[in-house]
């Protein structure tokens, strides 16, 4: 494969002066599963990887490349389209492997010229969304010392029924404490493969490939709308320096039974916040910093992710940029909001990130960053002004700052949200 460092130049490693003596930054640990074996199943289904996709792309640093004994000559590694190819090759590659280690048969082969044929070798096609990536290494001389982390969300499509028979998101990581004789490949490969052995260790994943389960479709039955919408720019200097920009592109919501907290992500009046926000009425009024009021209407909101996206007329405030990788632990963030109602509207705040839970089976981030009802649905941001979640609720504020807030991805994921230049 030969993609990760080797080929720095033509993938978009880009070079750049770092500090000497200096190990990579450790990475997001993800507790490793066992995959459930099938070996002793009398009947068991097959799958074939097919599609890959990463809502990653651009010009994004995903992670540093340092080389040398001392690890002192530093590049970055940036998602282009060729990182891309060669990370499907790679998710491919692993999920084959590691369908084989837990018993899983291969597809057989389908020896026709028709596409429609060829579909039928295996009974699941399995796509693959790459929707966070990390990765900081160390090459010294053949010795590769640093660690991979990666989100990935899979789904398994059904031929026969032409529907999305199962989905669910696992992450994986791999970290060495000294170096070995791999390559940064190998290195990476391993984070995936402990996401692909995340995903076989699923029991609803094994009742549906051995036949014990049933094909349940988990898609809605016609899919999402594609929301098309113009991407805010980032801003220079950061949150200090852009508090008054950044607090402009945030808006109280009142509903008429009570008010939140939303944000502008695009200058056509698009605004996310939450559903409790919003509840079940069509319009709702949106405050501005500067007193202004406009009428929204609420476009798409999901009960269960507790997210809703609402439209006003376009708006002359500079919108809100989405980050496409998580935050990792420990960093700073500030949350933005009406905590009170709009008395204290644009109100900031200071935390750090302080970790990720699953709860009833959704996923959020945590952090200290102060909220307050009235706070709920505004953005949680990092340090750079980026949007990278959205305040949804705080498990025990009167004691403790254990607040959440819903990853930014999945809320432009479940919208089908697709930005634009």
């Amino acid at each position: 494969m030969k993609f990760w460092i080797v080929t720095i130049a033509s993938i978009g490693i880009i070079a750049a002066a770092g500090p000497a003596g200096a190990d990579p930054a450790k990475v997001k640990e993800v507790v490793a599963k066992a995959a459930l074996s099938v070996a002793d199943k009398p009947a068991i289904k097959t799958a074939i990887f097919k599609k890959f996709q990463t809502s990653m792309l651009g010009a994004e640093k995903i992670g540093d490349a340092q080389v040398g004994w001392f690890c002192g000559n530093q590049s970055q590694y940036l998602m282009t389209q060729r990182f891309a190819d060669a990370a499907s090759r790679a998710i491919a590659r692993a999920f084959r492997g590691e369908l084989t280690k837990a018993g899983y048969p291969k597809p057989p082969q389908a020896e026709s010229v028709f596409e429609s044929a060829q579909k039928q070798a295996a009974d699941f096609d399995v796509g693959a969304m790459l929707r966070s990536m990390k990765m900081n290494t160390c090459n010294k001389s053949g010795e590769v010392l640093g660690g991979a982390y990666v989100e990935i969300k899979w789904e398994l499509f059904s031929p026969r029924s032409q529907k999305v028979a199962y989905e669910l998101t696992t992450e994986g990581s791999y970290q060495n404490n000294i170096s070995e004789k791999i390559t940064v490949d190998e290195l990476a490969e391993r984070a995936m493969a402990a996401s692909v052995r995340n995903l076989l260790a699923d029991p609803k994943f094994v009742e549906l490939m051995t036949g014990t389960g049933d094909e349940i479709s988990v898609a809605a039955s016609t899919p999402a709308a594609e929301t098309s919408i113009k991407r805010g720019r980032a801003v220079d200097g950061g949150v200090s320096k852009n508090a008054t920009l950044l607090r402009a592109a945030v808006a109280t919501i009142e509903s008429g039974f009570g008010s939140g907290s939303g944000f502008f992500i695009s200058t056509d009046g698009h605004l996310l916040t939450n559903q409790h926000v919003v509840g079940d009425v069509k319009f709702v009024k949106v405050k501005l910093v500067t007193n202004r009021e406009l009428v929204g209407e609420v476009l798409k909101s999901d009960k269960a992710r507790d997210i809703a996206l609402i439209k006003t007329e376009p708006i002359s405030i500079q919108p809100l940029q989405t980050r496409s990788s998580e935050p990792n632990i420990g960093e700073d963030v500030f949350a933005i909001g009406s905590p009170l109602g709009d008395t204290f509207t644009g109100s900031m705040t200071k935390g750090v990130l302080s970790g990720y839970r699953t709860l009833n089976e959704m996923r959020f981030l945590q952090s200290d960053v102060s909220i307050l009802p009235g706070s709920s649905g505004g953005p949680l941001l990092d340090g750079t002004g980026t949007v990278v979640g959205i305040t949804v609720r705080a498990l025990d504020a009167g004691r403790a700052n254990l607040n959440l807030f819903i990853p930014i991805q999945e809320a432009l994921s479940k919208f089908a949200i697709v930005f634009r230049e």
